[in-house]
């Protein structure tokens, strides 16, 4: 199986597929030596969605991602669900995000890996410091964080920064409509 996603990266790197959208690299039963070269460096530029889940790539494989991924300038969707990701892996997506990165993600699935409350208070760190701007809506599908070993209360904490931000986002756009104050009381 490594040759084969090797052979791919390689015919991506060489701008092999220009107008890719989509790339689905899922439960090809790949671990971390298959996403190192990164499939993605030249895939990026239009591709909008990326599902390497179930594959066990670990807190390796998503380091080695998580640069050309952070890069990708259409990326909405990102499932990286049952990949065997800890807290490490949940760090190298999201610490330290600059202003250009997952800038227009909308959908981000870790369901089913290993992420802790440590883990938790990175991607909230994350969420209160403005990155992952477009994830804004506190359900399954925006941000799916289940059957990890994280609290209840972890994963609360951070489905309630995403509704404290669709609140804020719900108050800009009635501001910007001269509707101050409507359906306040």
């Amino acid at each position: 199986m490594t040759q084969i996603l090797q052979a791919l990266c390689e015919g991506l790197a060489r701008g092999a597929a220009p107008s890719l959208l989509i790339l689905r690299l899922s439960s090809n039963n790949f671990g971390p030596a298959g996403t190192e070269p990164s499939p993605l460096p030249s895939a990026g530029a239009r591709c909008q969605s990326s599902m390497p889940g179930g594959n066990p790539i670990g807190n390796q494989g998503v380091a080695a991602l998580a640069p050309p991924l952070r890069k990708m300038p259409a990326l909405k969707e990102l499932l990286l669900g049952n990949c065997e990701i800890g807290d490490e892996g949940v760090a190298s997506l999201v610490d330290n995000l600059g202003k250009d990165e997952f800038k227009v993600l909308e959908e981000l699935s870790l369901n089913n890996n290993k992420i802790t409350n440590v883990g938790m208070a990175k991607l909230l760190a994350a969420l209160d410091a403005g990155g992952l701007p477009k994830l804004a809506r506190p359900c399954k599908y925006v941000l799916d964080l289940e059957d990890n070993p994280a609290s209840a209360v972890a994963v609360a904490a951070v489905q309630c920064a995403l509704a404290k931000r669709l609140e804020a986002e719900q108050l800009k756009h009635r501001w910007r409509g001269g509707k101050v104050g409507e359906g306040l009381g």
